[in-house]
């Protein structure tokens, strides 16, 4: 197991997992509701290929990225609560678990590896993910 190549041949007792971007690919969910934000105000979607690039540091600044992509910041509040009214109806629509996620969640169960998770994505969106993704069981 490569796990146990990583600590010279014994196991840890804990593993800390990031979601996004590690155990899934939200993108597509965030990118879907960052356009519906922006045209909701009148401006352009950004498509996902910009999104991929901005996420990474939690909404707010996702959000000042897709206005100031449109040099539109003035209307940064109008759009964050529109990205959030969406997201919030669609933060498991389009959001899959990466091959080979849920074999090493498995292994780690099997071998008595406690897993955590980290993320900086709101409560009100994890929880409901993972149950959504059949992966609050693991954690």
């Amino acid at each position: 197991m490569l796990i146990r190549s990583l600590f010279g041949g014994g196991l840890p007792s804990l593993i800390v997992c990031d979601l996004d971007g590690t155990l899934v690919d939200s993108v597509p969910d965030i990118a879907a509701s960052v356009d519906e934000a922006l045209t909701s105000v009148g401006l352009h979607k950004a498509g996902e290929h910009n999104v991929r690039r901005w996420v990474g540091n939690g909404v707010n600044a996702l959000i000042e990225r897709a206005v100031a992509d449109q040099m539109a910041s003035d209307q940064f509040t109008e759009v964050l609560s529109q990205f959030q009214l969406a997201y919030s109806q669609s933060y498991s629509k389009r959001t899959y678990v990466y091959s080979g996620v849920i074999s090493f969640l498995e292994k780690c169960r099997s071998e008595n590896i406690f897993l955590s998770l980290i993320t900086n994505k709101p409560n009100r969106y994890t929880l409901p993910l993972l149950r959504a993704l059949d992966l609050e069981k693991y954690f």
